[in-house]
């Protein structure tokens, strides 16, 4: 009800505004293009508008009103980039000028302004009637995004809506009233936001890259006006950075927790470049709750935090990869507007943790709800003996309806050979319980041993095995939405029932080279 009533009084009364106050004749100074695009989405947008007759990008896909979508044009050197650029902004202006709640919200809106006026130039070149189009849209649409700002989604996206409204300030004539109202309000996101060992609050590694660009993009606009950078913006920047390695598999992707996707490697590299920051990824992260366990060319991610808003009811599942290779990873995040596909990917059941009687450890009451029942207490100690590492974990998530506490732990060999797990539920019985293991698409899982054990291929060659003295094992279908789009990939799961008063489930996997004896408890030396 509230965001309704904040629409309306912000969208609809507000906007079809007549012009008040001149219209700049150009932009004083655009802000600096840190991003450079992708050629090979830039040729598919061009092969897709061929026709004019053809839907635009943004129809159906509410995120591309951010107009990000240039830099992918321009990124091809084509030389039918700039003329579709100006066409689809001209189709844009003459279809959006009123209010509407998709591509007006206030991230959207931050986004789109700086996408304009990054590339000003580029746009209006030898096209007057654009650049006084474009100018009128930019003086309009910057007065109610300085009034939204006060009033945006919660989360990461008041970051992009702040950097609009920052970079209005610093480009637009008349506009520079609008810095001292952005900088104060940026600074107390930043405190909200970037916990104290520099992860996001959002607790989603997708979330993280996209607030910690926005805030690079925001102190370079800053320097090339000759202001000075504040002190909690570069703080944010330099805790971000290792938290944003600690993130990242063998393959330069990010792990996928709470709705994250593995994004582009080259553009997380890029990231890290401009944060200036040589800090290497943090192997514990107590605020966000992450924990990385490396050992040679094995890597284990784990999520031992609070569940966030609209968050993952994933809490102590854990991603596994072996170099560039993933081994188990979560499900992923379905694509916009997939609505069912969303609301399962959130599910304990798309992570690799332990389920009990197939209900979710987390409730999921969506991003505008009120926060369920949810882990209260989640508690790691972590501990390294003779460079094995060693993760104990816990979490309440199922106290209050099951009474029962889940505890995991992770054993990981200095050789990074040998992976040993042990999953315990406290409490009384009986409860059904699973435990999954979702494997990448790439990994090619054989039962052997009449069921006992599974025989895992990785697309380099390399073999591993999985083997459990506890519960059934069987092989299953499993989703992979990585990179967003949906891939079979399947999952090992581990059946059992917990009759209490404690009931401790031990698994563990071993490179091929070294046969595995009988599955062990987690080891501490």
């Amino acid at each position: 009800m509230a965001g309704e009533l904040r629409a309306h009084i912000f969208g609809h009364s507000l906007y079809h505004l007549t012009l008040r106050g001149p219209v700049p004749h150009a932009v004083a100074e655009t802000p600096p293009g840190l991003w450079p695009g992708n050629p090979e989405k830039g040729r598919a947008l061009i092969a897709a508008q061929a026709d004019d007759g053809v839907e635009p990008p943004w129809s159906g896909r509410p995120n591309m009103h951010g107009f990000e979508w240039i830099f992918d044009l321009i990124a091809t050197g084509q030389a039918e980039a700039k003329p579709l650029a100006a066409r689809l902004t001209s189709k844009w202006l003459s279809t959006e000028s009123r209010w509407q709640a998709d591509s007006w919200r206030a991230d959207r809106l931050g986004r789109r302004l700086s996408s304009w006026l990054i590339v000003f130039d580029y746009l209006v070149s030898g096209n007057d009637v654009l650049k006084s189009q474009l100018l009128h849209a930019l003086t309009e649409q910057s007065r109610h995004l300085n009034r939204v700002t006060r009033h945006p989604d919660p989360g990461s996206d008041r970051i992009q809506a702040l950097k609009g409204l920052i970079h209005c300030s610093l480009a637009l004539p008349e506009r520079e009233k609008y810095l001292p109202q952005g900088m104060r309000l940026l600074a107390r996101e930043i405190t909200r936001q970037v916990l104290p060992d520099g992860c996001h609050v959002d607790r989603n590694p997708s979330h993280h890259l996209g607030v910690l660009a926005a805030l690079i993009e925001i102190r370079a606009a800053l320097i090339q006006a000759h202001i000075e950078v504040p002190e909690d913006l570069q703080g944010a920047i330099d805790r971000m950075a290792p938290m944003l390695r600690s993130f990242r598999h063998g393959d330069g992707g990010l792990a996928l927790f709470n709705g994250a996707r593995e994004e582009d490697d080259a553009f997380i590299d890029l990231v890290l470049r401009e944060t200036g920051s040589r800090a290497k990824a943090l192997s514990s992260a107590p605020h966000g709750g992450f924990h990385r366990l490396k050992a040679q060319r094995t890597l284990v991610i784990l999520e031992a935090g609070e569940h966030p808003r609209d968050g993952h009811a994933g809490t102590l599942s854990f991603e596994l990869s072996i170099g560039k290779r993933r081994l188990v990873v979560n499900c992923g995040a379905a694509a916009q507007g997939e609505a069912l596909w969303h609301e399962a990917l959130r599910r304990s059941a798309a992570h690799s943790t332990l389920i009990v009687d197939d209900t979710n450890s987390a409730e999921l009451t969506g991003p505008a709800g009120p926060q369920g029942r949810r882990p209260e207490k989640v508690r790691f100690t972590r501990r390294e003996i003779d460079r094995n590492l060693l993760l104990e974990a816990s979490h309440d998530g199922y106290a209050q309806i099951f009474d029962l506490i889940h505890k995991r732990s992770l054993y990981v060999a200095a050789e990074g050979d040998d992976l040993r797990g042990e999953d315990c539920l406290s409490g009384p019985g009986p409860k059904p319980f699973a435990i999954r293991f979702h494997l990448h698409p790439s990994v090619q899982a054989s039962l052997i041993e009449g069921g006992r054990a599974v025989l895992l291929k990785l697309s380099g060659g390399q073999g591993w095995w999985f083997r459990t003295g506890s519960g059934e094992v069987t092989l299953e279908e499993s989703v992979y939405l990585g990179s967003g789009l949906r891939r079979r990939c399947q999952q090992i799961v581990v059946s059992g029932n917990h009759e209490g008063p404690e009931t401790i489930a031990k698994w563990r996997f071993n490179r091929e080279s070294r046969q595995p004896k009988e599955a062990a408890a987690p080891e501490e030396g």
